[in-house]
């Protein structure tokens, strides 16, 4: 089980509002949240969210990464709590070099990600969310309302023991 220090935390004041930004103890990972974690209801807004440099830094428009996060935060600060488990997993784990590949893929051979990844002999999807369920389970949460529509992600966490709505 991932252990960490809710103690240990800050706001983050954000154009959307104020959010709280705990310490993992884990570099790869952070845990945002809209209200004190002690505050967070049975079942919490909650969005899993993996590193994309390319929208979230520099502002790529062929990727909607950074407007799923801002929706998602959104979504939370209206809600009033919410979790969102930040994890640095680039290029669906692959990395940053191999993303790179893949758009240049997808930008010369007029494909999708999907399509890039197979003809690039990558793996879909290796992300592993592991960790952020080691947190779930920590904070006592086993159901949470995913914001995401990625199977990967919704079969992940039942697979591990997480109520998915």
């Amino acid at each position: 089980m991932m252990t960490f220090n809710i103690k240990n935390w800050c706001i983050l004041p954000t154009a959307i509002g104020d959010f709280r930004m705990y310490d993992t103890e884990d570099e790869t990972i952070k845990l945002v949240s809209y209200s004190a974690l002690e505050d967070i209801g049975d079942k919490p807004l909650f969005r899993m969210h993996s590193s994309c440099i390319a929208s979230e830094i520099f502002g790529a428009q062929d990727c909607d990464c950074a407007d799923q996060l801002n929706e998602s935060m959104r979504l939370i600060a209206s809600n009033g709590e919410g979790l969102i488990i930040y994890l640095q997993q680039e290029g669906r784990k692959h990395g940053l070099s191999r993303k790179i590949s893949a758009v240049s893929m997808m930008q010369k051979g007029n494909c999708d990600t999907a399509e890039s990844f197979e003809r690039l002999g990558f793996e879909q999807d290796i992300r592993d969310f592991s960790k952020a369920v080691a947190i779930l389970e920590g904070l006592g949460i086993n159901a949470v309302k995913l914001i995401s529509n990625n199977p990967y992600k919704i079969n992940f966490l039942k697979k591990h023991g997480i109520e998915v709505e």
